[in-house]
């Protein structure tokens, strides 16, 4: 997910987003140990949610439409037009796969 590294800066700003969506702090903390890239970080949180059937489709579904309620990336980002282009992207995506209508873009 381009938006967790490009509309991010800092781990401790990514996090709140993952906890909102039902992914333990612990999980997130265990992971981000063993990665030094946000990249690489949302995809084992997404593998992991995988193996968790209805309960990680939900919690993946979470992270989307936290995620598509971020207007901006953080003030931090070293490219703030590259984030803004992921966040972009991830709408139009989302709104291509139904996972968000027009009126939740505004």
């Amino acid at each position: 997910m381009r938006v967790c590294g490009d509309a991010f800066h800092y781990y401790a700003t990514l996090r709140p987003v993952f906890v909102a969506s039902g992914v333990s702090g612990d999980v997130f903390d265990s992971l981000r140990s063993e990665s030094n890239s946000k990249y690489v970080l949302c995809r084992r949180i997404l593998a992991e949610l995988d193996g968790r059937e209805d309960l990680g489709r939900r919690a993946q579904h979470a992270i989307v439409r936290e995620l598509l309620a971020i207007r901006e990336p953080t003030r931090d980002v070293a490219d703030p037009e590259k984030g803004k282009q992921a966040l972009a992207d991830l709408r139009r995506l989302a709104k291509h796969a139904r996972v968000m209508t027009a009126d939740d873009a505004e």
